[in-house]
Formats: structure tokens, sequence, C-alpha cells
């Protein structure tokens, strides 16, 4: 047994992401805070995003989509920025919790051994904010004896109230954590593909270099070099390609796609020009062999006489 559910969202992230090894468009994770938790939490009927998990998209913006791939419909979802959209999922009724299919089958003992840890670490944080919910709920008054002497109830809520700023210190330390891990994972891939278009700005100039001095290299040198260099052009292109795949900003990542592309024709331009030269180079070394072993032979055909 499934149920249809249909929502409306008006954010231009829509809070949830897909499993990219299976065949339908299904979720496998939403985005905590995000706009489709929101619009679950909305519903008539409030569904946990736990138990979303695992869903089959089936329509967006009233399309059927239950058969595209993964990569398709999110293509359709980046070029869909009218909002707000409506899409609607197929949950089952009864099934157990959902495991994204790379996850299920290709778990290495890292990736238990992070997982475990990240769960740890969920687990403290838990205990933490609970702790902090308990001693906020208490009171916080202090009642000191008329002979100026500290009372024993008062002491036991200074110290509840150090235990509680001990903990109200450790849980932003655990949020600052959180966040630094956020943006280091976000913006390494940024300094990454910076790097990767340093190194071919850097062959650019190399080609360039390789151009003006042509004559002082003969014609394997060249071919060797412009092989070389052109073979390294495709390896910084192919890398900074698949650092894309991971950014999350569309217009940036447009951006930069196009700029490889303008620099793939640069470089293809760069390399007909060599392979011209080499050709040519090539010609006038032979002429110069054949006119040496014709002298050479003129030579020997003189001494003979």
């Amino acid at each position: 047994m499934t149920s249809l559910y249909t929502f409306e969202l008006n954010q231009p992230k829509l809070g949830f992401k897909l499993d990219k090894e299976a065949s339908k468009p299904i979720l496998s994770d939403i985005t905590p805070g995000g706009c489709f938790e929101s619009a679950l939490c909305n519903h008539k009927d409030p569904l946990d995003p736990k138990h979303i998990v695992g869903s089959t998209i089936v329509k967006f913006d009233g399309n059927d989509v239950q058969d595209m791939s993964c990569e398709t419909i999110w293509k359709m979802i980046r070029l869909h920025l009218q909002r707000p959209v409506s899409i609607t999922i197929e949950v089952p009724e009864i099934r157990k919790s959902y495991v994204p299919t790379q996850v299920a089958y290709q778990k290495t003992k890292e990736q238990m051994d992070r997982e475990s840890e990240q769960a740890t670490k969920q687990a403290l944080r838990d205990l933490v904010k609970c702790q902090l919910e308990s001693h906020l709920s208490e009171s916080e008054s202090d009642s000191e004896s008329e002979s100026g002497f500290v009372s024993e109830s008062s002491y036991r809520k200074l110290q509840s109230k150090f235990r509680y700023n001990q903990l109200k210190l450790q849980n932003a330390e655990m949020e600052m954590e959180d966040y630094q891990s956020e943006m280091s994972s976000k913006y390494e891939p940024i300094l990454q593909v910076d790097d990767l278009l340093c190194q071919i700005n850097s062959l650019k100039h190399r080609y360039q270099l390789l151009s003006t001095n042509r004559a002082n290299y003969t014609g394997d040198q060249l071919e060797f070099r412009n092989d070389k260099m052109f073979k390294e052009f495709k390896e910084y292109k192919y890398q900074a390609e698949s650092l894309l795949k991971s950014w999350k900003i569309t217009l940036v990542q447009d951006c930069v796609e196009k700029s490889l592309e303008q620099e793939l024709s640069e470089f293809a331009k760069y390399s007909k020009e060599i392979n011209r030269v080499t050709f040519w180079k090539h010609v006038y070394e032979a002429l110069c062999s054949l006119s040496l072993f014709i002298l050479l032979m003129s030579i020997i055909l003189c001494f003979i006489r």
C-alpha cells in the first residue's frame, strides 16, 4: 500500500537530495530546517521527514517524472526557477528505513567508523541540549540567610548555574565545529577548482612561450612538447569538471563550465598552430638530410673518378 502526497514549495532551494545510484528519483536526504521539511510539518497530515526518505517523486510541477533518472530530473529542477512549484511523492504505508544504494552495498570500514563518530557526536549534542533545557526550566532565584551566609540550596543553585554555563559553552563550541566543517566542505572544492584554473592559465603561457621560441626546437621536440601539454590540459579540465559536479552554486558552475569550453577552444587553436609548424619543420629537416646526402654522394663520386 502506498499513498500520494502533494506539496507546494516556494523557496529557491527545495531542501532535499536524490539518490544518485537509483534508477528512479528517490529521496535520499531531507535538509533540516529546509523548505521541504517545513512543507512536511505544515501538511494537513504532518509527516516525519525520516519516514519520507526513500520515497519516490512521481510528479514535478505536474509532469510525470517517476521513470526519469536522477541526472535528468535535477536538470529539470535547476531550469525551473518559478515558485511556488508542486511536487508529488509516493510514500509506502509500512516500510523499513531507507538506505541509499551506494551506502548499502559499498560501505568501507572508514565510512562505518566515520558514521559511528558522527553518531557519537550527535548523541553528545543531544545530551548537552537536553541538559541545557533541564537547567533552563529550573528556577534561578537565589536565597541567602539573613546572617550573611550562603544557604545550602543557594550553593546548589550556583553549582547548577555554573554547570549550565559550562554546557552552554560546550554546545557553542560544537556548533562552531559543525559550522567550520560545513564551510570547509563547501569551500574546499572551490579552492581546488581555482587551483586547476591557475594551472590551466600557466599552461597557456607555456604554450605561448613554445610558439614564440619554436625556432629553437626541432620538429620532434615541438611535437613531443605539444602532445604533452595538450594531454596535461585535458587532465586539468577533466578534474575541474568532476569537482564542479559537487558545487551547489548553479550560476557560478555554468560560468566556469563556459570558461573551460573557451579554454579548450584556445588550446585546440594553439595545438593546431604548433602541429602546422611541426609539419614544416619535419619537411625542412627532411630536405636538409636529402641535400646532405646528395652532397656526400657527389664528393664520393668525385673521388672515385
